[in-house]
């Protein structure tokens, strides 16, 4: 059973460029990633493929968090944030879906989704991914259930598409391919060896280059400079 909250570790590790930490955190949070897309686009069929992509802008802003607590909440805006850019109008009315859920505003969409399969005593709390207080979290997602109980009178309340049971394991494979093959890991003594950074490492190839040029210049003179 996972815990409630993200390993520091496992984040800060993600957060660094660990390859592997950070695929551990998509399977973990794939499903609310996929649940703000799907609030988006209700009938989509390429789901998964747009929870990947959304992962993949996260991999690109990883740097930006600060504290490990904060890593679902900087995960659900980023991914907004992505869906947004690639939408043009977030509050348009999505096509295909349930009617009842489609004419609800996208907050709404998102809460319930995310209520309904995400939400668990094991889970991450929701809240921690839209940043909202959980009154108004509870006010959003009951404002949807409403439509799908008026929807349910009339005999409408067709059920969103549930997503496949290996829907986590597909978005993190996707990632991952679309990460690339990890990097070699050193060994011996390069292991041991810090990782520098890259304007650091470029300043000491410049100094190393500027002092074997000035002992080859040195070499140079003193050998024209003997006698014959």
């Amino acid at each position: 059973m996972l815990p409630a909250r993200d390993q520091p570790d496992v984040v800060r590790a993600a957060v660094q460029g660990d390859r592997e930490a950070f695929l551990a955190l998509v399977h973990r949070h794939a499903p609310a990633v996929r649940c703000l897309c799907e609030a988006r686009a209700p009938d989509a069929l390429d789901l998964d493929l747009r929870a990947a992509e959304a992962f993949v802008a996260i991999w690109e802003l990883r740097r930006a968090v600060r504290e490990p607590g904060h890593w679902p909440l900087f995960c659900g805006r980023t991914t907004q944030a992505h869906l947004d850019r690639q939408a043009g109008l977030p509050e348009r009315r999505p096509e295909g879906g349930p009617a009842w859920l489609a004419d609800q505003p996208l907050a709404a969409r998102e809460a319930w989704l995310l209520h309904h399969r995400v939400e668990a005593p094991d889970a991450v709390p929701v809240i921690d991914y839209l940043g909202i207080a959980q009154h108004a979290y509870e006010a959003r997602w009951q404002r949807a259930e409403a439509g799908r109980l008026k929807a349910a009178d009339l005999g409408l309340d067709q059920a969103p598409r549930s997503p496949a049971d290996d829907s986590p394991a597909r978005i993190t494979a996707e990632v991952a391919e679309r990460l690339g093959p990890a990097p070699a890991r050193r060994t011996g003594v390069l292991a041991r060896l810090p990782r520098l950074p890259l304007a650091l490492s470029f300043l000491l190839v410049l100094a190393l280059s500027a002092l074997l040029a000035a002992l080859l210049f040195q070499a140079g003179t003193g050998t024209g400079m003997r006698p014959r």
